[in-house]
């Protein structure tokens, strides 16, 4: 998705949704490969053959250039693709990660921070989208 055709702004929206509707079906997942890679890191290298190493970055350049180019016609900030690229999956996994400390702090039931993930889906791409601005 990030190395399709698709506007910056689309491809935020459509990662964040796609992050967050992956991670509210399978509530396991994110924990099981933390775990996973955490334990065994020779896991991550295995899972990336040098096809899947090329196609991210390749992902990575092409996004590096959408920004660069927006950043050169004064649309957007100057930020590195890397490091937009590390928050926009941080900022999705992140909550979902660290959903029992979340909730804990901010003084959510089970519902109640179920809501706040489902407002963060509409709210993170917004969020993210104003920090780019100039």
């Amino acid at each position: 998705m990030l190395a399709s055709d698709l506007s910056l702004d689309e491809k935020i929206d459509h990662f964040v949704d796609a992050y967050h509707t992956i991670l509210t079906r399978h509530p396991y997942l994110l924990p099981f490969a933390l775990g996973e890679s955490a334990r065994r890191p020779d896991i991550v290298h295995d899972f990336y053959t040098a096809e899947k190493r090329k196609a991210a970055r390749d992902m990575i350049g092409k996004l590096r250039k959408q920004i660069d180019q927006q950043a050169e016609a004064r649309g957007i900030a100057p930020v590195s693709a890397e490091q937009f690229f590390v928050t926009l999956v941080g900022s999705c996994l992140f909550p979902f990660a660290a959903r029992a400390m979340l909730a804990e702090a901010l003084g959510l039931s089970p519902k109640g921070i179920q809501r706040f993930l489902d407002r963060r889906r509409t709210e993170l791409p917004a969020l993210l989208k104003k920090a780019l601005q100039r």
